[in-house]
């Protein structure tokens, strides 16, 4: 998971309480089916994941995003670093 810049400020700067909503022993007194006793391998997890179509489909959404944004990151860098060679370099 990324958290957006923004989003980290605005958590850094909070002093909310954080309730706990999940603990160990609710969660193992709870009447839930586990998928796979809990404890599933790759094979079932693929099929299963597959098997939700929305989940497969934000899953690869996500990806794409993260990688547009990605790239877009890079290319800031690199205009940034250019930038700052070019200053340094002496004049002829």
């Amino acid at each position: 998971m990324t958290i957006p810049p923004p989003l980290l400020q605005k958590l850094a700067e909070s002093h909310d309480t954080l309730p706990r909503t999940l603990n160990i022993p609710e969660a193992t007194q709870s009447k839930e089916p586990l998928i796979g006793g809990g404890n599933i391998g790759e094979k079932e997890f693929r099929y299963l994941l597959n098997m939700d179509g929305c989940g497969t489909e934000k899953l690869a959404e996500g990806i794409r995003s993260f990688i547009r944004e990605t790239e877009k990151l890079e290319v800031a860098i690199a205009a940034k670093v250019n930038a700052a060679l070019t200053m340094k370099q002496p004049a002829m």
